[in-house]
């Protein structure tokens, strides 16, 4: 099997996984017999694995109703006729898969699990003392059990884990796109608040997040607002700096608000190579043509549809200019260090 989850692993075959584990068809030939005894004790050997089950925390958890214990038992009694059986080929390896998937989206824990195969292990090795096995051959038998369970547990928990792995990678993208709301809140105006803290990892989210938004809806002014962000460093500085400069190679206008005095300081020293080499402060500018035009007290916008020329005094609607690092000064007593 080569394909879903059991493609993961390049022995995740059923030639691969005998000659990973050392099993040849011998080795199952030996073990068939038994196993045709053991199908005849099947049903007995189940009420006395759910007997042992009844004994533990997780049996509660996951059998409390009687018809999923039903259901359970019957695909157990099918699993374990299976193995029993010897025959290594795609439809058992397929099956375990099953069975990883399973007991990844139930929860059923690892430790459950290898606890039950040990049992049935048990339970195989009480009939075979009844069954008055010789010896010299139950050590044979035991020897292909043992390497037979091994492989299995491999697949099993292989699957287990690659769904597991699955689960928290979709949720750490929908953390990620939760914590990257990028937001066209006008035609042409993207804004992005930030909480929390800034790394490398979510700064690099931000950007493709933003420059993604950028190329879909075309837009001319992007706005950070780390107002809510914990610690803004020099190395948070550069990140965000790092942000406005991708987004004006894709011809956006990216402006910083929730800027306080305090975060000034952390930014001496940073430099912005950009045509106007200004300091933290608020923006006077805005594309004429967009239908944004400057006021003291923000951006302008008209309202939509109305057609009214940039500066028309009617009908418009202010928002805050957020401050802008579109250009720091190389220092303290750089004479363009001050606001605009």
């Amino acid at each position: 099997m080569t394909g879903g989850r059991a493609g993961g692993m390049d022995t995740m075959t059923p030639e691969g996984l005998l000659a990973l584990y050392g099993l040849t068809q011998d080795d199952l030939e030996i073990l068939r017999p038994l196993g045709e005894q053991v199908e005849d004790h099947m049903d007995g050997m189940i009420d006395q694995w759910y007997g042992w089950m009844k004994g533990y925390p997780e049996f509660d958890l996951f059998f409390s109703d009687a018809e999923v214990q039903e259901r359970a038992q019957r695909l157990q009694k099918i699993a374990w006729e299976v193995f029993m059986a010897g025959k290594i080929d795609e439809d058992y390896v397929r099956r375990r898969v099953d069975i990883g998937e399973v007991h990844a989206r139930i929860g059923l824990p690892l430790s459950a699990y290898f606890a039950g195969m040990n049992h049935f292990l048990t339970l195989v090795h009480d009939l075979a003392e009844k069954l008055d096995i010789p010896d010299g051959e139950w050590g044979k038998i035991s020897f292909v059990l043992t390497k037979l369970m091994h492989l299995e547990t491999a697949v099993v928990v292989h699957t287990y884990n690659a769904v597991t792995e699955e689960a928290l990678t979709a949720q750490a993208k929908s953390l990620m796109e939760m914590s990257t709301p990028v937001t066209e809140i006008w035609g042409g105006i993207l804004l992005l608040p930030i909480v929390g803290i800034i790394d490398s990892h979510r700064a690099q989210d931000i950007m493709n997040a933003a420059l993604a938004k950028i190329a879909e809806t075309q837009a001319r002014i992007f706005i950070m607002d780390i107002s809510g962000v914990g610690v803004v460093d020099t190395a948070v500085a550069n990140y965000l700096i790092n942000v406005t400069r991708a987004t004006r190679l894709m011809g956006c206008e990216s402006t910083i608000s929730g800027v306080s005095p305090a975060i000034i300081h952390d930014f001496w020293g940073v430099t912005c190579h950009c045509p106007n080499d200004r300091g933290v402060g608020y923006r006077r500018w805005a594309p004429q043509d967009d239908g944004y035009h400057a006021g003291r007290s923000g951006w302008c916008l008209p309202e939509a549809g109305t057609g009214d020329p940039p500066g028309c005094g009617r009908r418009c609607r202010l928002i805050p200019s957020p401050a802008s690092l579109c250009g720091f000064p190389r220092g303290p007593s750089s004479p363009r260090s001050r606001s605009t």
